[in-house]
């Protein structure tokens, strides 16, 4: 049934950290509600993404991200809005614990902040091993920490036995928090992870069993109708009249969008904000070995070329000749940025050629190299304004192990960081278009006053 953005059923899923099982029990219940006929709209809060990939596999539907840190308050209820509109449910996955975010207080873009901003009830998930008595204590301080966040309900996650569940509903009943469920510990759901962490849909090997598996999982145990009754009793959520931002551009302009499996990390603000400039999206596959599309701007977001570099490695000359020929106004992130530098070097010590239009090298390494929120500003050449601010995140493992010198794409704090050229702006960073519009605006009016044909 069609319901106003602002009145649908909804839900956050936290935990009282990383790790408590909170990316499985959202796509359990996703897939259990879908199994009754329910539409299910994911949302995940935070930069990640790999768990929206999951949540969208299980549900049938793009997931979002809502993150208070590089976008405001006003463009996560316009997401919120925009994407459940038509939806029966929506759940929203939180990141880490409930209460871990950034800022004097660590409460700014935390799970919390997300649940306060879309009035939503929050569900528990604790992971339960080695735990009795305890846990009361534990929901006590989660439900009494703060006023504005109501711990509507908990579910047990990796409980031994039907003995130690009912150990653990008698402790949650002397907290004060509905008991809503119990998970046991169980191999048959797990998903593929590596590096970077979960495995994409789009590389994991097609399992039509896992969501139903899934699914029962959580109906052997969880009370599904309480869970829905939770959700329906968030309160009307007031929602803008329109998408935040700036003006449409009164000039056409195509934009070429790098996406298969290699490169598939794009926040879909950032793409619904380009579409809502007036852009034309043209999607196409480097490790098909697709001809560059007829575009002014080019936008190659991260992925996993290290996982593909001997195939990316067959293609990389092609897109070399046509983007050196052409030079259309191109932004590389992380992923996008490795596989237009010169060479990259796998984990096993093999290095491949990649298009070498960016004057790096590039090798992954055993440890992370980079994990954060990012506040940059647009360097003094590259694609956008220079000065220009933005907001975004960086996760990868690989590193730069030679550079010739280059102008930077963008400037941290005092700190040179990326590679930039009057038509590119290459760096690790994922940025959030909506952090600055205007930004975005700018570089696609370049792009469509350059008429340039790729």
């Amino acid at each position: 049934m069609t319901r106003t953005a602002a009145r649908v059923p909804r839900l956050v899923i936290a935990a009282p950290a990383s790790g408590s099982g909170k990316t499985t029990v959202t796509a359990g219940l996703a897939a259990a509600l879908a199994a009754r006929g329910l539409v299910v709209q994911p949302f995940k809060a935070g930069p990640d993404f790999l768990d929206p990939a999951v949540q969208s596999w299980a549900t049938g539907r793009p997931a979002r991200n809502l993150d208070l840190w590089m976008g405001s308050a006003r463009w996560a209820r316009w997401v919120f809005a925009e994407a459940a509109g038509d939806a029966d449910v929506a759940l929203v996955e939180g990141v880490m614990g409930l209460f871990d975010g950034r800022g004097p207080d660590a409460a700014r873009a935390s799970t919390a902040h997300v649940a306060r901003v879309l009035g939503a009830p929050v569900l528990l998930v604790v992971d339960a091993r080695g735990m009795g008595q305890s846990l009361a204590a534990l929901l006590h301080g989660f439900a009494t920490w703060r006023r504005d966040i109501r711990i509507g309900g908990v579910i047990a996650n990796q409980v031994g036995s039907a003995t130690h569940a009912e150990r653990l509903r008698r402790a949650a009943e002397a907290a004060r928090v509905p008991f809503l469920g119990w998970l046991p510990r169980t191999a048959d759901i797990h998903w593929p992870d590596r590096h970077l962490g979960l495995v994409p849909p789009a590389e994991a090997p097609a399992d039509p069993g896992w969501a139903e598996r899934l699914a029962r999982w959580v109906e052997q145990g969880v009370d599904v109708p309480a869970v829905l009754r939770l959700a329906a009793s968030a309160p009307t959520l007031p929602v803008p009249a329109g998408p935040p931002g700036v003006a449409p551009l009164e000039r056409p302009v195509r934009v070429a969008v790098a996406e298969d499996p290699a490169f598939l990390f794009y926040y879909r603000e950032n793409l619904g904000l380009l579409e809502g400039l007036g852009a034309q999206l043209v999607r196409f596959s480097p490790l098909a070995g697709d001809p560059l599309p007829d575009a002014e701007a080019l936008y190659w977001g991260g992925g996993f070329p290290e996982v593909h570099a001997r195939r990316l490695a067959e293609t990389a000359p092609q897109y070399r000749g046509a983007l050196m020929a052409r030079r259309p106004l191109t932004l590389a992130e992380c992923g996008g940025m490795m596989y237009l530098a010169r060479r990259l070097t796998t984990a096993d010590g093999r290095v491949y050629p990649m298009v070498g239009v960016i004057p790096v090298d590039i090798a992954m390494a055993p440890r992370v190299q980079a994990l954060g929120y990012r506040s940059v500003r647009a360097g003094p050449t590259g694609v956008f304004p220079p000065g220009a601010p933005f907001r975004g995140h960086e996760f990868h493992y690989s590193r730069v192990v030679r550079r010739d010198p280059a102008p930077p794409a963008w400037i941290a704090g005092d700190t040179p960081d990326g590679f930039a050229a009057p038509w590119i702006s290459a760096g690790y960073v994922h940025l959030y278009f909506p952090s600055n519009p205007e930004g975005v605006r700018a570089w696609l009016a370049r792009a469509a006053a350059s008429r340039r044909v790729v």
